[in-house]
């Protein structure tokens, strides 16, 4: 089960980064039939980032899992964890297969559509719904609602503090091109 929940995983974030690859892709192809000659994107610049960019965020929802269920005195291991958080993934991977295709074909709004939902869920819905069955199947005791909603919101916190450094440190490469003026 773990081996199936790591594949899951791997073949959703690979399947979101194609598809907003692909949608990028083809809206550069769209500037150059109306404006002007351009190169075409590069595949592994830009999809590696956006790759790196959608591994980060599982692996922020898999440590929030952690965090809550060692709080709560869940009994999972880590291997659980990631087995249950790629299987409940598996709808979401074939909506990406769709989105995958809908960005093929250029369908802009369709397509960012669909992938805000899929990461709204995977990486925000799921976490609370893995933590709120084990809470209300286990003997925690925990107020299991109260944890689920905490779930979201370390979620958050750590996705704010991830996304604030990354902020920080691209604003820190800039300063030296203001000092010019």
């Amino acid at each position: 089960m773990f081996a199936q929940g790591i594949m899951t995983l791997l073949l959703y974030m690979i399947t979101f980064t194609l598809s907003l690859y692909f949608l990028a892709s083809s809206l550069m192809k769209q500037l150059n039939t109306f404006w002007m000659e351009t190169e075409p994107l590069p595949f592994f610049e830009i999809s590696s980032k956006l790759f790196l960019f959608s591994f980060i965020g599982v692996i922020i929802s898999i440590l929030a899992l952690i965090i809550v269920a060692s709080a709560m005195k869940l009994n999972l291991t880590i291997k659980e964890i990631i087995a249950q958080y790629g299987a409940i993934t598996t709808p979401f991977l074939a909506l990406n297969v769709l989105t995958l295709l809908f960005s093929l074909s250029g369908t802009v709004s369709v397509t960012l559509l669909l992938l805000g939902i899929s990461c709204f869920y995977v990486l925000l819905m799921v976490p609370v719904l893995v933590i709120y069955h084990h809470g209300v199947t286990g003997e925690s005791g925990a107020p299991v609602f109260y944890w689920s909603v905490g779930t979201s919101i370390l979620i958050l916190l750590l996705s704010y503090l991830f996304w604030k450094w990354i902020l920080i440190e691209r604003l820190g490469e800039l300063t030296p091109l203001f000092g010019i003026f």
